[in-house]
């Protein structure tokens, strides 16, 4: 079980950011209330086996087993309590105008159609039609302007933006709303899809901007440019009768938008041309571990390569030039955690580590990316195993060309037994192919997706190159040719001209709400009723250590909300998402998150993340370099008391495996209630500090959490420390 300390301020002192400061209780106390908490699990399992027993019938005798259970578990066990989980996830206030589609996941999720006498699915498909509720409207006045945008039968300089002469895009709504005099501003949206270009995301400046759908309409907010190709434009380029599959091209010149990214037909996710063959969405629910548990030792049944011995050139090691410390006697009216450091050890997740809590020094050193974190520090409290650092190259490159990018799983590190080695897999990385020579990889951009270091990576595939183009669903874009290749099912047949294609380009951010300041932040922004698909990954972008846990992340995400109060997203669908779904960063006061669906996401679902000050003293005589976040967190800019409820979130980290359906750094107050999380890699909730405090985490159904990852897997609660 994962343990998270909820740290508070002294009263009338502020509050003060120590990274992985997550146990606030002794050793012996930390022990009774693991014990006290198994002894409380096994109580509510007997329970409930014994319902199931009298309501279903069950055996406990049957020991066969279903995906994903350890094998010494029952059926009737088992069953039981996906039951269990099942009837409270009904029970679950999730707002939905179609109640039978999150039925229908939640029943294929739990696996529900091999357990005897369970109740049968619902009627609808999992892929029954989203459609916002008739209540996704907003509130307005009769100061209010009203503005309406459709994309089929608008026009942005002809029409006033009226019911009956609407605007076209939703870029001119916001130009009008942002300089409007009114005291608030409504956008409507008709049904339609609402183009993003890439690096031209929708914006929002002012206060008291809503922008919701149609009631009874869906209004689509995308990244992927609508396109349509005649079937005369379509060339076949080879066929393959072995494996059925034929590979045709279309003309997508470079200066038409930029190197397609990622590709959609009719609204599904294309596979970049990847080695071996396997698509990401899939792979989630292929990992094994020992006796099917999802856990340490597994591998995927395909997908990915198994790491060998000697595949990875070393780490290119940078020697941080300098130590940033702060100290208790620098902060002396704010009060420094206590703790003992006597029974720290790098192994044990319980005891308190200096540096990362207890009594030590605020300790870091520069990064890569040349801001200062806990990990980049020399010799860091933790270890010098833990030491910020990557592979540098790959050796297994036969046919691999520049540009590719290699994904993987971290690896092992030097310092630590064998046995720790092997459960390693805390994120993934991901590296552009700078150069090739003698079939060895050398990487350029990447390696930055997570805050620890290894040596060498582990499981790993290769993606975005022509000679990988060799099953159904898979494509590939030759930027300097200006060929769009996709290979399809079947050698005698191909694109049919009728197929609703969509080129994801370079649009990662599709909207961004931004205040001045703190001091001036956007107030009572909504957004409602709308689905938003389709933007880029940002694996390759910048990323940043938000705080000590093993988490990097870029400062980027579909939705990215910055300097707000009383901000709300309600109602929406996020899907295929290739990035993070929603960032709340820096200043944030009661965000409100409720009755969304996120699913099918390249990342993370949410991610609430704060900033603190680079000063390093009470009186900021010393500070770090840049903007780099120190143990100061007096100016406020934290997302705080934000909530979210009610919504379903579920396949997430297709793409980045550190994710989690809800994160949070360098913030506080949070309320989590209600919600159903499901099918990730990792952990579904993750608090990676122990900042502010004051969290509420209740009355959620959380399960097939760490499908794809070994160092808590079953057990650990899906709650889990950074």
């Amino acid at each position: 079980m994962g343990f998270v300390q909820f740290v508070r301020a002294e009263a009338g002192k502020e509050p003060f950011h120590f990274f992985q400061s997550f146990f606030c209780t002794s050793e012996r106390r930390m022990r009774f209330a693991r014990a006290a908490l198994a002894a409380i699990c096994a109580l509510a399992v007997i329970k409930v086996v014994r319902w199931a027993n009298e309501r279903l019938g069950w055996s406990p005798d049957d020991d066969s087993t279903l995906d994903g259970t350890p094998s010494h578990v029952p059926l009737s066990v088992d069953c039981a309590l996906r039951v269990f989980a099942y009837s409270f996830g009904l029970d679950l206030p999730l707002a939905s105008a179609v109640p039978d589609r999150h039925a229908a996941n939640l029943h294929d999720a739990l696996q529900l159609s091999k357990c005897p006498k369970a109740p049968k699915r619902p009627v609808a498909s999992n892929t029954a039609e989203w459609k916002p509720l008739d209540s996704a409207r907003a509130t307005t006045t009769a100061s209010t302007l009203l503005l309406y945008v459709d994309p089929a039968h608008g026009h942005d300089s002809l029409y006033a933006g009226s019911r009956s002469n609407p605007l076209a895009t939703v870029q001119e709504a916001l130009r009008r709303a942002n300089q409007a005099s009114t005291s608030t501003v409504s956008i409507v949206l008709r049904e339609g899809t609402y183009y993003v270009k890439p690096n031209d995301p929708l914006v929002v400046t002012r206060s008291y901007i809503s922008l919701h759908s149609e009631p009874g309409e869906v209004a689509v907010i995308t990244g992927a440019e609508p396109r349509t190709f005649k079937l005369s434009q379509w060339t076949r380029v080879s066929k393959d009768a072995a494996a059925d599959v034929s590979v045709w091209s279309v003309n997508v010149p470079a200066d038409d938008g930029g190197q397609v990214l990622a590709l959609r037909m009719n609204n599904k996710r294309l596979v970049r041309a990847k080695t071996p063959n396997g698509a990401p969405e899939l792979l989630g629910s292929h990992y094994r571990g020992a006796s099917d548990a999802i856990g340490e030792n597994g591998r995927y049944d395909f997908g990915w390569f198994d790491s060998q011995p000697g595949d990875w050139l070393p780490p290119i090691t940078v020697v941080p030039d300098q130590a940033y410390e702060s100290r208790p006697e620098n902060w002396p009216f704010t009060h420094w955690p206590a703790g003992t450091t006597a029974s720290a050890s790098a192994l044990d997740p319980f005891a308190p580590m200096a540096g990362v809590g207890g009594t030590g020094p605020f300790r870091v050193g520069h990064c890569k990316s040349g801001e200062a974190a806990y990990f980049c520090a020399p010799s860091p409290p933790r270890g010098e195993a833990y030491r910020f650092r990557a592979p540098s190259g790959l050796k297994r490159c036969s046919n691999v060309p520049k540009g590719a990018v290699v994904v993987a799983w971290r690896g092992g590190r030097s310092g630590l037994p064998a046995a720790q080695n092997a459960t390693s897999r805390w994120f993934s990385w991901a590296w552009e192919v700078e150069s090739v020579k003698d079939d060895t990889c050398h990487f350029g951009a990447g390696g930055h997706q997570g805050a620890q270091g290894a040596d060498d990576g582990a499981e790993f595939y290769i993606e975005n190159a022509l000679a990988f183009l060799d099953e159904a669903g898979e494509f590939f874009h030759d930027v300097e040719a200006g060929k769009l290749y996709v290979a399809f099912n079947g050698s005698r047949s191909g694109p049919t001209g009728k197929e609703g294609w969509g080129l994801v380009r370079d649009s990662r951010v599709l909207l961004r709400v931004q205040g001045r300041s703190a001091d001036k932040p956007v107030v009572g922004f909504s957004l409602g009723g709308v689905v938003l698909r389709d933007a880029a990954a940002s694996w390759l972008e910048p990323h940043y250590m938000p705080s000590g846990g093993d988490w990097g992340l870029p400062s980027e995400a579909a939705v990215v909300l910055s300097n707000v109060l009383k901000a709300s997203i309600s109602n929406c669908l996020f899907e295929r998402l290739d990035g993070n779904g929603v960032l709340v960063r820096g200043y944030s006061r009661a965000f409100s998150l409720t009755g969304n669906e996120f699913a099918w996401m390249g990342a993370s679902a949410v991610v609430l993340w704060g900033r603190t000050s680079s000063c390093l003293d009470s009186l900021c005589l010393s500070r770090l370099p840049g903007n780099s976040d120190g143990p100061d967190g007096r100016a406020g800019e934290q997302p705080r008391y934000s909530v979210i409820s009610g919504n379903v979130f579920r396949e997430l980290g297709v793409f980045v495996k550190q994710s989690s359906a809800v994160f949070q750094a360098l913030g506080g107050f949070t309320r989590i209630e209600g919600n159903a999380a499901y099918n990730g890699p990792r952990a579904l909730i993750c608090f990676n500090d122990g900042f502010l405090g004051g969290d509420l985490v209740r009355n959620n159904l959380l399960f097939n959490a760490v499908r794809e990852s070994g160092d808590h897997g079953t057990r650990a609660s899906p709650l889990a420390w950074g």
